[in-house]
């Protein structure tokens, strides 16, 4: 579920008419607001704020009459006022309702079949606008930034990218813990992630469940999400009760918080995963607990009862992948250690003082290697799907940027046929990376072939370029 209203506009001079306009959307009296919003706007041509506020009001509006057209107009609106320099404080709000204006365009045709989703342009300028309006969270007031990010978490669940979605869900329940349309749209994607979640199964459906029935009479829940919301998360509740035993869901959840350490690093080590998210596990329920230290994520490979040699060529594959990713924290987490004595170690390597606060020693090195190491992962993976699909693919071309888009095409094609929601998960998250994030890719390749220098950006003049100097 998603909620589209993102601009605070009590400092505008026109609030009493945008109140009378946003209490006529929350009574569903749409045809009547669309009149209200544009005399408004014809009375108060050059007030900022109301031209600011139209474009989240029309999008409210046209999805309430699932009026694609007005959706459109009202993001043609926002689009133009990006590019008017008197609205450039306002950029991050804007870039906040245009996303908020796919989504609608997408909820408006909602069709969750893996064909109707690749290459969707509505998600894909939604979580454009999104990533924009978080590139600068200090331009958004709390409930801005808290709409944002779950409606953010709710395109990433959309997209399949449940554990993403999860994060950000993580991100907008910190400012505030009782958000109702967050906590509901989490304990949906909770469900989702059931029943591939093997011993926590059962966990995550009475999380979920027990997040559901608390939040179904909350006020705010009806105020933003309306009735769609709550018979949507009420339809939630009764599919869990089909599957698990109404008195085991009422049970209270005990996580064992004991947690023993070997050594200072240990505990540095298991402390800095779990706070950056570093563990592959499906004990998502709470991170203060024993289950949450685990890497315990596991992928069932299916093959033929006679077929031995399939299975375990496959399963070394994926533990190979694991390692790699094992090691890849370890040496990051070596990096960022305050007290893991390798000054000396730099001190016995020779090194030229360049004079421009340029920065040379061990935890640097360890930090490069384990960004390379991170982002190699993802050409594994690739190689592992074209073994597992058996795609019988050139060697050469097989990257993980690279390897839907070949002239054939067969991972694309075999993407639609398949409609698994993982492999179209990694299919999104490859556009990303070769979009978005491209610079990662660039990062990866200098460290590889070139060098990648690092300053101290307080002090050094130098030009940091994310490239070949990074601060």
């Amino acid at each position: 579920m998603d909620d589209n209203r993102t601009q605070d506009h009590k400092n505008s001079e026109g609030f009493q008419e945008l109140e009378e306009i946003y209490e006529l959307i929350n009574n569903e009296n749409y045809e009547v607001a669309k009149k209200q919003l544009i005399k408004t706007l014809k009375l108060r041509k050059t007030d900022e704020n109301i031209n600011l506020n139209s474009i989240a009001l029309f999008i409210d509006i046209g999805y309430g009459l699932r009026d694609k057209d007005l959706i459109q107009t009202a993001i043609k609106k926002g689009n133009r006022l990006l590019k008017e320099g008197q609205f450039n404080s306002h950029k991050s709000v804007i870039h906040s309702n245009l996303a908020n204006g796919y989504m609608s365009l997408w909820e408006v045709n909602r069709d969750y079949s893996i064909d109707k989703l690749v290459d969707n342009q509505y998600l894909k300028n939604a979580k454009k606008h999104y990533r924009l309006t978080l590139a600068h969270p200090d331009n958004l007031d709390n409930e801005t930034k808290l709409r944002t990010l779950t409606n953010y978490a709710n395109c990433l669940d959309n997209l399949h990218r449940n554990q993403e979605a999860l994060y950000y869900y993580e991100k907008a329940l910190s400012i505030n813990p009782k958000f109702s349309m967050a906590l509901g749209n989490q304990a949906q994607t909770m469900m989702r992630y059931a029943d591939i979640s093997g011993k926590y199964q059962l966990e995550n459906y009475i999380s979920a469940y027990q997040i559901l029935s608390n939040i179904i009479q909350n006020k705010d829940l009806l105020d933003i999400g309306g009735d769609n919301a709550i018979n949507s998360f009420k339809r939630l509740i009764d599919q869990i009760e089909s599957y698990v035993d109404i008195d085991l869901l009422k049970n209270r959840l005990e996580h064992d918080k004991e947690l023993k350490y070997h050594t200072d690093f240990e505990k540095f080590y298991l402390n800095f995963c779990k706070n950056n998210n570093l563990f592959l596990n499906f004990h998502i329920s709470t991170k203060e607990c024993k289950d949450a230290y685990l890497d315990s994520a596991f992928i069932s490979i299916i093959t033929p009862i006679d077929d031995e040699e399939t299975y375990i060529g496959l399963s070394k594959k994926l533990n190979d992948i694991k390692g790699d990713f094992l090691a890849s924290k370890l040496t990051f987490a070596e990096s960022q250690y305050p007290n893991n004595n390798l000054e000396s170690l730099s001190e016995k390597t020779t090194l030229v003082n360049t004079l421009d606060y340029a920065i040379y020693n061990i935890n640097i090195s360890l930090l490069k290697n384990s960004f390379k190491n991170f982002y190699s992962l993802f050409d594994k993976i690739a190689f592992f799907i074209n073994d597992y699909f058996k795609l019988e693919l050139s060697e050469k071309d097989i990257t993980f940027l690279d390897v839907w888009n070949l002239d054939d095409k067969k991972l694309k094609k075999l993407l639609i046929d398949l409609k698994n929601p993982g492999l179209f998960a990694l299919y999104d998250l490859s556009l990303d990376m070769g979009q978005d994030y491209e610079y990662l890719n660039s990062i990866r390749n200098t460290l590889t072939h070139r060098c990648i220098t690092v300053y101290d950006e307080v002090l050094t003049s130098v030009e940091l370029d994310t490239k070949n100097h990074i601060g």
